[in-house]
């Protein structure tokens, strides 16, 4: 564990797998909102309680390589009780495995780039390999604070 300008970095292994539910899309990062929202809707009409305030993205490309319109993404949403989904739209993603990890809380537009900042000084610092250049995050309202915790696959 190293801490980076106030924000920690640890290297974790996660056995307990972490689910969601969403769906991969093509569009503009800052469109991840309303990918949620499409999620959320595809769950409300199925009648799968999900739980507000709580998200997850998974965001394989840099934006500054590709056209936002090309950009990669995976949003979810997670559900009560981890119900399973009986339709093609969604599918379940498992987080498992090892992981570079941080925490940030504040203002997502700020610190979510401290956070990545943090990890890739890291990586750099260690040597690191990773898995992927995926960016993990889930993101979890609270009290009107957002918390980010980001993940890279080791």
């Amino acid at each position: 564990m190293i801490t980076m300008s106030n924000i920690t970095v640890q290297q974790i292994s996660i056995v307990q797998p972490i689910k969601a539910v969403g769906k991969n899309f093509t569009g503009d990062y800052r469109q991840s909102f309303a990918y949620i929202k499409e999620v959320q809707t595809l769950l409300d009409a199925l009648s799968v309680k999900w739980i507000p305030n709580k998200v997850l993205g998974i965001y394989y490309d840099h934006p500054a390589e590709k056209k936002a319109e090309d950009l990669q993404s995976f949003q979810g949403v997670f559900t009560e009780n981890e119900q399973v989904i009986p339709t093609g739209a969604l599918s379940t993603i498992e987080l498992a495995g090892s992981f570079l990890y941080t925490i940030v809380s504040g203002d997502p537009t700020q610190t979510i780039g401290e956070g990545y900042a943090a990890l890739f000084e890291y990586v750099g610092r260690h040597a690191i390999k990773l898995k992927s250049n995926a960016g993990i995050q889930i993101v979890t309202l609270e009290n009107g604070m957002a918390q980010t915790e980001i993940y890279l696959e080791l």
